[in-house]
């Protein structure tokens, strides 16, 4: 029994604690949404009120939430080998973005014990898929306030079918004989840890993954320490970049680390099971190569280390993790560049660069699955005959999962228009500007955004702006922003530049 789990199971105040059944559950928490919030002096302005309990996002309305700003996790996993539990701590540093009488997180599926607002014990229920929490006091707008959230979790639980979810996962745990991997789009990162579970509210991270000595424990971000006490070791990661929930990551098992140094110097860090390490070594070996190919066509690499994590996965998913790549094992142990390439190139895009909900993950999808189309066109493919066949097989396409840049359900979110279909709206944007303008484009918005979280406007407006081709009509030149928005919208896609003989076949 760890030193947490005992802390945790001492007496604590009963209203620290959520309650178990579903139904009750529902029950309790409306009747907190009905409490008055903290009376204020007559006369205060902006009195205390609840924060909203989604961020608004058309695809999952109650993920994420309103009225605080998470500047900074720390999640500290403890695992129990003999259990195969984890038991967990998250502390998160918020600020109030509004005066709030009570506010929620985003969490399913771990077992709550107890929660605190600035060192004291708050009220707590659990309703679907967050925690509403009322502090002792109500937060001011614009103070700063600490959450403390503690809770263990199974890595083998499995939660009812949740729509939205990609690779057939219904959460975000993969268990395995000696640990776990954390980590999948597009909402599973609270299924391990309580957060603002949206792209658009990036964060710092510290990770402290504890472990037996004979296990190894893993997090995106920079290695900063290890420490081992009493037959269990204790490793910390820090992020310096801000990151979004949706990439974060852990993994324990019986790993190894690699190092590496990749260009200008760029460490490169990769975790692999100790018994694979000749299986995927030449794999990892090309990731070099594969960044300086990236870097000539969008810049510098954007984070201060790079590499991969060879999972040990049940399914033949690959996550762009920032600053350290998921890819299954078994699918790194033959050639696997054009993945490789794919999910480095979300380092960039989707990751340095974010969507600000999940309607604009063409963004994301989109240029990886272009940049990966560039590097196997460097190799030998293609690339007008991919992008023919795509454009012949749009409108269907389009008509089964909805253009590029309008998923209209969780279900098809991840269709293959936010894929290969992105990636034919960025060919013939490079079909209609020419390559220099393209990659003026490319390389501006990568630059300007860095660290941020963005909207399909603002990609259509860059590229108004920045192609020589703003928003007005120009003869014998079609206007740029209305172009690139019917690539992205239409349910019929409109004549590819310089081939005026492609046609897409009608929706079967």
């Amino acid at each position: 029994m760890s030193l947490l789990r005992k802390m945790w199971h001492s007496p604590q105040p009963a209203a620290t604690l959520a309650t178990a059944a579903a139904g009750a559950c529902l029950a309790a928490s409306l009747a907190v949404s009905l409490t008055a919030p903290p009376a204020l002096a007559a006369g205060k302005a902006d009195p205390p009120s609840p924060g909203a309990p989604g961020a608004g996002d058309p695809i999952f309305p109650e993920l994420g939430n309103g009225g605080y700003d998470v500047r900074h996790y720390t999640l500290d996993f403890d695992y129990q080998e003999d259990t195969r539990q984890v038991d967990a701590r998250t502390t998160i540093e918020a600020r109030a973005t509004q005066a709030l009488s009570r506010f929620d997180l985003d969490f399913v599926g771990p077992t709550l014990y107890g929660v605190s607002v600035n060192g004291s014990p708050a009220r707590v229920e659990r309703v679907r898929e967050e925690l509403v929490i009322t502090p002792s006091k109500p937060i001011r707008k614009g103070k700063r306030f600490t959450v403390v959230v503690d809770y263990s979790a199974d890595p083998r639980m499995e939660l009812p079918d949740r729509p939205g979810s990609i690779g057939g996962a219904k959460d975000g745990w993969f268990a395995y004989d000696d640990g776990f991997i954390f980590g999948l789009q597009p909402h599973h990162a609270h299924t391990a840890f309580p957060s603002n579970d949206i792209p658009s509210d990036k964060a710092d991270f510290t990770y402290r993954v504890t472990v037996p000595d004979n296990l190894y424990g893993a997090a995106n971000g920079v290695f900063k320490r290890r420490t081992s006490a009493a037959g269990r070791t204790t490793y910390t990661y820090v992020t310096k970049s801000p990151m979004s929930t949706q990439v974060a990551q852990v993994a324990v098992g019986d790993y190894t680390q690699l190092t590496g140094t990749g260009p200008h110097g760029l460490p490169l860090r990769h975790v692999v099971p100790r018994d694979r390490v000749a299986d995927v070594r030449p794999q990892l070996d090309r990731t070099a190569e594969h960044i300086r190919f990236l870097e000539k066509r969008v810049g510098r690499y954007p984070f201060a280390n790079y590499g991969l994590l060879a999972g040990k996965t049940s399914l033949g998913y690959s996550l762009e993790n920032q600053t350290m790549t998921t890819i299954a094992v078994n699918t790194l142990s033959r050639p696997a560049d054009s993945l490789m390439v794919h999910e480095l190139t979300h380092q960039w895009f989707g990751d340095s660069v974010a969507p600000a909900d999940w309607t604009h993950l063409w963004l994301s999808e989109g240029h990886a699955t272009w940049y990966a189309d560039l590097w196997d066109e460097a190799h030998g493919d293609d690339l007008e005959a991919t992008m023919r066949s795509r454009y012949e097989a749009s409108d269907d396409r389009r008509a089964k999962v909805g253009p590029p840049a309008k998923p209209t359900t969780p279900q098809n979110l991840f269709g293959d228009q936010r894929y290969g279909g992105a990636a034919l709206v960025l060919y013939a944007l490079r079909q209609a500007v020419g390559d220099a303008a393209f990659q003026r484009i490319e390389r501006t918005w990568v630059a300007r955004h860095r660290d941020s979280s963005v909207t399909t406007r603002q990609f259509v407006d860059l590229v108004a702006d920045l192609s020589g081709n703003p928003a007005v009509d120009v003869p014998g030149k079609p206007r740029l922003d209305r172009f690139l928005t019917d690539m992205l919208y239409s349910a019929k896609i409109p004549p590819m530049p310089g081939h005026p003989d492609w046609k897409s076949l009608p929706p079967k």
